[in-house]
């Protein structure tokens, strides 16, 4: 049995053994923080959500939808790395259609095939979160 401890996203690579002739490839993955959303309504009604999760890698993607399954792009994406390699991601978007009542942030894992996913009612109700975690996709209605 082979034990690795203290890995980072940094290790991953191809190793030898030298007690024998092998190899092993080392693939890391993180599946990063719960997601949290927050909003801002502009002064021309718009309402500007921004997306924002800590400790992914390799690079998460991130996917917008309505309760629907209806698809948004976000309007700017940031992903950058911090010391240990690992993903900060930040990404918002407008909602310009006042009558959508839930708009949820599914960030992806391609590499461990698991998502998180945070959403927020943009009504004139109190704000309502709910998190959800599902494998594999995010679209289905809730």
């Amino acid at each position: 049995m082979l034990r690795i401890h203290g890995i980072r996203a940094f290790a991953e690579g191809v190793y030898r053994c030298p007690f024998r002739e092998a190899f092993l490839q080392l693939r890391v993955a993180a599946l990063g923080s719960d997601p949290h959303i927050g909003m801002e309504v502009q002064e021309n009604g718009e309402i500007r959500l921004e997306c924002t999760s800590v400790g992914w890698y390799p690079e998460p993607q991130v996917q917008w939808t309505t309760r629907a399954g209806e698809k948004f792009l976000s309007t700017f994406e940031s992903r950058s790395p911090d010391q240990e390699g690992l993903f900060t991601v930040a990404a918002s978007v407008i909602i310009r259609d006042t009558s959508l009542e839930n708009v949820s942030c599914c960030i992806h894992n391609l590499l461990l095939g698991q998502q998180k996913e945070v959403g927020i009612s943009t009504s004139g109700k109190p704000f309502a979160y709910y998190l959800v975690f599902k494998e594999p996709g995010c679209l289905q209605p809730m």
